[in-house]
């Protein structure tokens, strides 16, 4: 019987309070005139209960930087500036309000909406330089992206024939459906011990967790067991298994055509480092009939190795152009992780040309790390307090998916890998803007 798929979620409350993003500073030459009380709607002054003459100190934590205090305040001596506090949280591409948005979502499992509107840099790097087509928002549905139409997020993942056959001795390569576009990547260090939880929260979610083999405990049909290169592969882990993950370094190509010998029945996953100058490696492993290759990158998106490092994004998309050329896309699943960050980033990875995205360091944030490398986890963390944050700031990813695959119209995920002409792309604007002016540098 169809059923439409949903992700159970539930309020799960952050580990601590989130710092203070604002600090608002009145200064020593305050009139007590109570202008600010009624200019701030957020309640952020007010006057003090003993003494009704007398400001109170400001609520930093309502703040929400509309400056109209500021601009009302009769005698120029009130300042909002960023609270120091906000400034500590993050590092890189987990900036300070990209970690407390993942904080609310995981909280709530849904976006947050700003009813004052963004009031950010128009720009980011990587993900957030990449706007989508929103040209299919002809009306709004009475009751939200769940009910007007159906739009399928699922995706396929395994090695897809050129043409098919009826010769016996050829069987149909196997093929892994998961409903939701993103699988859990184990993200290193900081998150060892957590792979109970990690493996709960994808069975919840219908999707798979990829852990180290060394870490796979008890059976679990959401988890995709990844051996070293040069590691003994443990048969028995692979009973019950679905897909088993392998990486590239060594003789980890030798170790992978064994596993797929003798487990044809698995969807079998390559995982390499991504790199702008191993397009042409990545072709080679799809020629020997590699399934799924996983492409990961650093933390923050950026390619592993070379000094001069690109960002996922010109990388995925180069490298979707070049097997279009080949012949080779349609052949093989791209799974990309690292650099994928906000609820957002999942669409515009799978627009740049990537099937499914490998979630990683996030789902830590969403656990209560601030982004920065010398903070850590709070401990401890409640098995089922942690499954439902991670399933809450999934839910997040998903709605966000909707949300963009209704205004384009596109109503099945697997349309949405490599359509980069449904997206708008700054260095490219940037690029023909300045065409138009040679000689010149763009200002009038």
């Amino acid at each position: 019987m169809y059923e439409r798929y949903e992700i159970p979620i539930q309020l799960a409350s952050p580990p601590k309070e989130a710092p203070r993003r604002f600090q608002v500073i009145r200064g020593e030459d305050c009139i007590h005139c109570g202008t600010c009380v009624t200019a701030c709607p957020y309640g952020v002054h007010l006057k003090q209960e003993a003494d009704a003459r007398l400001m109170a100190l400001p609520e930093d934590d309502l703040c929400v930087g509309c400056q109209r205090c500021v601009m009302e305040c009769p005698v120029g001596v009130l300042d909002i500036g960023v609270h120091p506090d906000f400034r500590a949280i993050g590092k890189g591409t987990f900036r300070p309000r990209v970690v407390t948005r993942i904080w609310d979502e995981a909280a709530s499992g849904r976006i947050p909406v700003s009813g004052a509107g963004y009031r950010g840099p128009f720009v980011q790097p990587g993900f957030d330089a990449i706007w989508t087509d929103m040209s299919e928002i002809v009306r709004p549905t009475r009751d939200g992206i769940h009910g007007r139409e159906y739009i399928s997020t699922a995706v396929d993942l395994g090695r897809k024939p050129p043409y098919l056959t009826w010769e016996d001795d050829e069987p149909f390569p196997p093929i892994l459906e998961i409903p939701v576009p993103f699988l859990l990547n184990p993200p290193g260090a900081i998150g060892r011990g957590l792979e109970p939880l990690v493996a709960r929260a994808a069975a919840e979610l219908g999707t798979y967790a990829i852990l180290e083999a060394s870490d796979v405990r008890g059976e679990n049909g959401h988890v995709i067991p990844r051996f070293a290169a040069e590691e003994e592969v443990d048969w028995d882990l692979l009973d019950g298994a679905r897909a088993v993950e392998v990486d590239d370094a060594g003789d980890g190509l030798a170790t992978y055509h064994a596993i797929k010998e003798a487990r044809p029945d698995l969807v079998a996953f390559l995982r390499m480092p991504l790199r702008f100058d191993a397009r042409e490696a990545y072709a080679d492993r799809i020629r020997a009939g590699v399934d799924v290759l996983h492409l990961y990158a650093d933390p923050h998106g950026r390619e592993i190795g070379p000094e001069e490092t690109r960002f996922i994004a010109p990388v995925l998309r180069d490298l979707d152009q070049y097997l279009v050329e080949e012949g080779l896309r349609d052949e093989v699943t791209i799974l990309a992780s690292g650099g994928v960050v906000a609820s957002e980033h999942v669409p515009k990875a799978l627009l740049c040309g990537a099937d499914a995205v490998g979630l990683d360091t996030t789902y830590l944030v969403a656990l209560g790390w601030n982004g920065n490398p010398e903070g850590g986890l709070p401990s401890p963390i409640r098995t089922q307090w942690g499954v439902q944050r991670i399933t809450n700031w999934a839910n997040a990813c998903r709605d966000q998916l909707l949300e963009i695959m209704g205004a384009m119209g596109i109503r099945d995920a697997r349309r949405m890998a490599g359509e980069i002409g449904r997206a708008m792309f700054h260095e490219d604007l940037e690029r023909e803007f300045m065409a138009l002016f040679p000689g010149g540098n763009g200002h009038g």
